[in-house]
């Protein structure tokens, strides 16, 4: 089935299904994008190019901006609800995530929400903490002389900045709330340390050495990948060298 939308475990998706499938591969939007984002040339060549997967990026309530958004329980729990009917109606063994900026850090917290049911990911100038994130976004810098927006759309997701009572929630929401949950998977954390939209030492360096606290018995496997020549983006050629280094051979 080649790539087109359709409507798949109660949200609006795009999917393909590539030869005798066993692997689902889930493409976690960015963090003002939506299910159209894989529909992008690099993207969309990329993925379906891996053989005997089924490929879906959903719409997840769309970009941030409203409840929904931002790791919400709502928004994990339809994660899970997709990836369990793919499961279901394909039988794939092994699921894995890929995303970047803001699906660089949905999809790690829908790693610790959900335990064990994804096996591995490729992760692209994530966050590691939104409230960190948040208060990079107001604070000028030489490429963003006024700061960024990213703090307007997680006070329109949160209803206000992480402070009193909503600190406890942009927590939650964050890989750094969640990642000690953890287990049984293989994380590349890809880290572009030129980027200027999500600070690298903060976000995918902390989440790094937050993960190698985690027991031997979690079974996580961090890989960090410093680019210094990189900013904030994803390099698809690579992701997908990472993605099929993470399926699981068919004896």
């Amino acid at each position: 089935m080649p790539l087109q939308a359709a409507t798949y475990g109660g949200d609006s998706v795009y999917m393909a299904v590539t030869g005798a499938p066993k692997t689902l591969i889930i493409h976690v939007h960015s963090f003002s994008g939506d299910e159209r984002e894989i529909t992008g040339d690099a993207a969309k060549s990329a993925l379906l190019a891996i053989p005997d997967t089924v490929v879906i990026c959903p719409r997840l309530y769309g970009p941030a901006g409203n409840p929904n958004t931002c790791g919400s329980p709502a928004q994990l729990a339809l994660l899970n609800n997709i990836i369990q009917q793919a499961i279901a109606d394909y039988g794939c063994d092994t699921v894995l995530l890929v995303g970047a900026s803001g699906g660089g850090g949905v999809g790690p917290t829908f790693m610790g929400a959900y335990p064990g049911v994804s096996q591995g990911a490729s992760f692209w100038c994530g966050y590691y903490d939104l409230a960190t994130w948040y208060q990079q976004s107001i604070r000028p810098s030489a490429t963003y002389p006024n700061g960024t927006s990213y703090h307007t759309q997680m006070d329109a997701t949160f209803g206000g900045p992480p402070t009193g009572a909503l600190a406890a929630v942009y927590k939650s929401q964050s890989p750094s709330g969640v990642y000690q949950n953890m287990r049984d998977c293989t994380i590349y954390i890809n880290d572009g340390r030129l980027d200027s939209d999500i600070d690298p030492d903060a976000n995918r360096v902390a989440f790094y050495n937050a993960l190698q606290t985690l027991p031997v018995s979690a079974h996580v496997m961090p890989i960090y990948i410093p680019y210094p020549n990189m900013g904030h983006t994803i390099d698809w050629p690579t992701a997908v060298t990472q993605l099929k280094a993470m399926i699981t051979p068919v004896a």
